[in-house]
């Protein structure tokens, strides 16, 4: 218990005056953007429509008619806080991402695990992402909060983006769209427009439009462990030819509601609006400027 205190007095003495319990200097950066985006007005649509996807984590939680705006502020100070001890870059799903944590297994206390980011969700402090890869022919995905403290290092080895927001369905498609070497080396991001789709098996340049690469993934044969057929999968590769011909009669005895697309007030109650986007980019602002200048400060 009285470890408990101790340990807690001295987070609390870190915070307030920017030393640790001891005495010894705690080492802070400037609290940088979730995005860089270095040329863009900050209250630009523009940057609020990109935002939304580079960090989800910041947008308002759900449902909205039960939100606590408290919380969301003391949730959005602690993530900006764990930005200055650690550089989280951007990423999608989609990107291959190198992410090394601390664990107490291993002999340098260190392990780096290599994949494609398939999911990412949540909101706040709980907002975490997940990793695939194949290994010998066996899929491993591993799922990373995204603030853990145990968190090391998040290297973005290739940023890519695809047309949906998960993708869950790469356990069912071909190990090739899942296998990657630990030993990859980062690849430049070199964004490249184009009005085509290719597949992902392509060995030309990967293409994109309006910042998104547009990839198509090729599944086994059923079964699967979803009814991916049910849903609007935008990435798979021709999957209604795979399916039975008794699953395509059942599936107009689904319970879809293909009408929720069109339903304004649907749309506008699942995500956040304009002005919560406003709101929480000017809160993010104002804490970087105070980095800023507290740190200008001292160097002065």
């Amino acid at each position: 218990m009285f470890l408990h205190g101790r340990q807690r007095g001295a987070s609390i003495c870190q915070l307030v005056v920017g030393k640790s319990f001891f005495g010894t200097w705690v080492k802070k950066d400037v609290v940088p953007l979730p995005v860089a985006f270095a040329n863009r007005p900050s209250n630009g649509d523009e940057l609020i429509a990109e935002y939304r996807f580079a960090c989800p984590e910041f947008l308002p939680s759900m449902p909205f008619a039960r939100r606590n705006h408290l919380l969301e502020k003391l949730q959005r100070m602690d993530m900006l806080r764990r930005r200055e001890r650690i550089k989280i870059p951007e990423f999608y799903v989609g990107s291959i991402l190198a992410v090394t944590m601390s664990v107490p297994y291993t002999a340098n206390r260190l392990h780096r695990f290599v994949g494609i980011c398939i999911q990412r969700d949540w909101r706040g402090l709980k907002h975490f992402f997940t990793v695939r890869n194949v290994i010998h022919n066996e899929g491993f995905e591993i799922r990373y909060d995204l603030y853990n403290p145990t968190l090391i290092s998040i290297e973005v080895l290739k940023l890519e983006k695809r047309l949906d927001d998960e993708l869950l369905y790469l356990r069912d498609a071909l190990p090739k769209y899942s296998t990657f070497p630990f030993d990859m080396e980062p690849q430049p991001h070199k964004p490249v427009k184009a009005s085509k789709v290719v597949s992902a098996d392509d060995s030309s340049e990967p293409m994109c439009f309006d910042g998104e690469i547009l990839f198509y993934v090729e599944l086994k044969p059923p079964p699967w462990t979803k009814r991916w057929h049910l849903r609007d999968c935008k990435g798979i590769q021709n999957f209604w030819e795979l399916v039975p011909l008794y699953k395509k009669l059942m599936y107009r005895k689904a319970k879809l509601k293909p009408w929720d697309k069109y339903d304004i007030i649907s749309t506008y109650k699942g995500n956040a609006t304009l002005e919560d986007m406003r709101y929480v980019l000017r809160q993010i602002d104002q804490k970087c400027n105070c980095s800023q200048s507290q740190q200008l400060a001292e160097t002065s």
